[in-house]
């Protein structure tokens, strides 16, 4: 059985992304051409004009041109508008998609019948990265977590596991989309065969054989991290899950 969903612009906003950009940088300590410093973090970016917004430590906000900056400070502020960017949802898109296919396993009995031994579902997740920052994006690095419940019947103990994988984009040009797939998600369905027995009037017994389930999974959520262009050589990251609430129920595991 093939199965094929979407999940919705609406729903990938509200997990994905509560930002809408960076946030204000750290504190620095910049040197203008002229070797004069001031300490200031940045608060915002005008691709328009090319500016950036900073604030002094007196609370005094000006816009300047990254350009009145030293070479260091230059590529710092480079580094921070691609991260800005990038965390932008309108600007940065994250859609994912995923694809169901599901097999069945049948043992064969001794009278010749076929009773269900197992099923697998494998689930290969979509994700499409929509580049609209203007900025030409590099080395990104996808990674992703599966949060599976494996239940148990008839008393069986229920067992939480978590599978995953990771994805490597060498570039995304902008005004372009890239999609990678993932490795398999694999759900699986466990059974063992009892057997009914019925006694007719003349004595014979008939056997009968049943499918009896013991363990099934269950995808709880599905959590996605993209790591973007860095910031001192730390990643800014966007996240998507669905259902909404992974983040709240489930903790990220490397």
């Amino acid at each position: 059985m093939r199965s094929h969903h979407a999940l919705s612009l609406c729903c990938l906003l509200i997990a994905a992304c509560s930002s809408t950009g960076l946030g204000e940088g750290a504190l620095r300590t910049f040197t203008s051409l002229d070797g004069r410093t001031l300490d200031a973090t940045i608060k915002g970016y005008n691709a328009r004009t090319g500016k950036i917004e900073i604030e002094r430590e007196s609370g005094k906000k000006l816009w300047v041109l990254p350009t009145v900056f030293s070479e260091p400070d230059q590529e710092y502020v480079q580094q921070w508008i691609a991260a800005d960017q990038f965390m932008s949802p309108a600007k940065f898109k994250i859609k994912v998609d995923s694809e169901k296919n599901r097999d069945t396993q049948y043992e064969k009995q001794s009278d010749g019948s076929k009773v269900k031994s197992g099923e697998t579902t494998k689930i290969i997740y979509a994700i499409t990265l929509e580049n609209r920052t203007g900025i030409v994006l590099e080395d990104l690095r996808v990674e992703f977590r599966a949060f599976i419940l494996k239940h148990g019947y008839e008393g069986k103990q229920s067992i939480n596991r978590v599978g995953g994988g990771r994805l490597n984009i060498d570039k995304i040009a902008t005004g372009k989309k890239v999609t990678e797939h993932t490795q398999p998600i694999l759900l699986l369905t466990d059974y063992v065969t009892g057997v009914d027995y019925s006694t007719s009037y003349g004595g014979s017994v008939s056997l009968s054989y049943y499918a009896k389930k013991t363990y099934e999974d269950y995808l709880k959520g599905f959590w996605v991290r993209v790591y973007g262009p860095a910031i001192d050589g730390i990643p800014a990251i966007r996240e998507w899950c669905y259902p909404s609430d992974t983040m709240d129920d489930y903790e990220w595991q490397d």
